[in-house]
């Protein structure tokens, strides 16, 4: 069994308000998700970069101890939750989406296509 501090949910680190995230990049299908579930995507003009706002009553967690990159869970109030990977000199190197936690009716049509 696995030390309780690397258990997805452990209570490592504490609970606060997500609220943004800048991004270089985005793939369509997982902006969809994202939009769907209350998120507002902002492309800046000239640039790749992204700006992903959260919606209310998101939480954010850090999950592994310090280092050069940081880990959180990120779960969004219509139960969608991420993974953030930052970087201290880059900021966000990574965002993943959870498939295990994307909506039913999403997944199947995914897989119908």
């Amino acid at each position: 069994m696995e030390p309780e501090r690397f258990v997805v949910g452990s209570p490592f680190g504490e609970k606060v308000e997500a609220k943004s995230l800048r991004l270089k990049g985005l793939l369509e299908a997982a902006e969809a998700l994202l939009t769907e579930a209350g998120c507002e995507v902002v492309r800046a003009k000239g640039t790749t970069d992204i700006l992903l706002t959260y919606p209310i009553g998101t939480t954010r967690q850090e999950l592994f101890a310090r280092s050069m990159e940081s880990r959180f869970r990120v779960l969004l109030p219509d139960g969608l939750e991420l993974r953030e990977i930052a970087s201290r000199d880059r900021g966000c190197v990574g965002l993943f989406i959870l498939a295990e936690t994307v909506p039913q009716r999403a997944a199947g049509e995914e897989a119908a296509q």
